[in-house]
């Protein structure tokens, strides 16, 4: 008996730890993009508060930072990447010019990281989602090729934080949750000029239905 009260306490100490951890999460804009071969999709990271915790609301961000990672497998034979740090779009909200820190591991992940201006007065950042960064991929070629994205952390290291909340400073890396998942898919997708051409097909195609 002794033994199951054991185990069961355990379960709900780590099952609480979880919880205690997901306070914050990373989510992309969408989890699925598609896109044609070749071409460029803009992919938003945003940093959220589940409602564990308020900070992002009522004490708001001095800092904040995300990267994702674009060679989780299964890695496709010609995966989206992002090519280069001008294609890592700091949020408009932290942009100083100053602190701002874009990371580029070529064919493996982007990051980018940023703090407030506080030069130009700018105060705390608040909203229960955050903007982190755009990340601007570029297709392969291989129609039906999917690329699985994964948000997470800047910087993993131990006691090294790029989520800073504005009134006290504290860094809250350690309240980030589960990665955020997506995937871009290379799709035929049709160019605008051909959407009058299909809607024509379309409304043809109806017409001799109803007939």
């Amino acid at each position: 008996m002794n033994s199951k009260l054991l185990i069961l306490s355990a379960c709900l100490f780590l099952s609480s730890s979880t919880v205690a951890q997901a306070d914050l999460i990373y989510e992309f804009g969408q989890s699925e993009y598609h896109v044609a071969p070749n071409s460029t999709i803009d992919v938003d990271l945003f940093l959220t508060q589940t409602g564990i915790t308020d900070v992002l609301t009522t004490e708001g961000l001095d800092s904040i930072g995300g990267r994702v990672y674009f060679n989780d497998p299964p890695v496709p034979t010609d995966p989206a990447v992002v090519l280069a740090t001008i294609d890592i779009i700091t949020s408009t909200a932290f942009d100083d010019d100053l602190f701002e820190n874009k990371d580029l591991v070529a064919g493996v992940s982007a990051g980018v990281e940023d703090s407030i201006d506080f030069n130009a007065g700018t105060g705390a950042v608040k909203g229960s989602r955050i903007l982190v960064g755009t990340f601007r991929f570029t297709a392969g070629s291989v129609l039906g090729e999917v690329t699985n994205l994964r948000g997470t952390d800047f910087d993993l290291t131990p006691g090294r934080d790029s989520i800073v909340s504005f009134d006290t400073l504290t860094g809250l890396d350690s309240l980030l949750g589960p990665d955020a998942r997506a995937t871009i898919t290379v799709s035929a997708v049709p160019e605008p000029s051909g959407f009058p051409l299909l809607f024509s097909v379309l409304a043809f195609a109806c017409q001799r239905r109803r007939r």
